[in-house]
């Protein structure tokens, strides 16, 4: 509960502190989760064995975004999406499994400032830097039998934490297209900095990918 209320308290301030008024966007985030389990330094045996079975897979984030400019130079902004970390075991044969995934699903609230530098006012590289707080939704596995065409899906709360942490660092060029549109292109890392779960083998979500974003002025 008290994520929450920060975030509302921040969003607030966000809203009525500034002396123009925001900008408006959406964003898509196709990205590669490349690590969700971590074991600690006490179970460095899991860890082995889990390296062996565990491969990345492809995940995604869309949402939307409304933007402030403090300064010809930085810029915050604060938004609301939903993002997957997708999870693969590729070793799975002995027990008849020819794939197993399991997509972990979130409300995401991200908090971003980004700094702008460059004296083209029509392509301005920037770098950024952010805070995202996750809301978990559900996981959903899906596999299929070795010999099957058929994929099995079910969709499962699971222990997973309610509430999780991530930071997020960014290149990007932001490209004004007119007057009131510009479109934003980057490459980011997402890392949380909390466990999905509280027993031993901590979950820590790693994922890279490439970010647009189209921002009315």
């Amino acid at each position: 509960m008290k994520n929450y209320i920060f975030v509302f308290l921040f969003l607030t301030a966000f809203a009525s502190n500034a002396q123009n008024k925001p900008a408006f966007g959406v964003y898509y985030n196709p990205s590669f989760t490349s690590r969700i389990t971590q074991a600690n330094s006490d179970l460095n045996w899991l860890k082995k064995e889990w390296d062996k079975l565990e491969s990345g897979s492809v995940g995604y984030s869309v949402g939307a975004f409304a933007e402030r400019t403090l300064s010809s130079k930085l810029s915050v902004r604060a938004g609301l999406g939903f993002s997957t970390f997708g999870e693969r075991v590729d070793s799975l044969s002995d027990l008849g499994i020819d794939k197993y995934k399991t997509d972990y699903r979130f409300i995401e609230v991200p908090l971003v400032a980004s700094y702008y530098f460059g004296e083209n006012k029509y392509r301005r590289p920037y770098l950024s830097a952010g805070y995202t707080l996750n809301g978990f939704m559900n996981k959903r596995i899906s596999y299929s039998m070795i010999g099957s065409n058929r994929e099995e899906t079910t969709v499962l709360k699971s222990d997973v934490k309610a509430v999780s942490h991530a930071v997020r660092f960014a290149i990007g060029v932001d490209f004004v297209l007119d007057k009131k549109w510009s479109v934003k292109t980057e490459i980011f890392a997402n890392q949380f900095v909390s466990s999905l779960t509280n027993d031993g083998v901590r979950r820590l979500p790693f994922a890279a990918g490439l970010s647009v974003q189209l921002r009315k002025k």
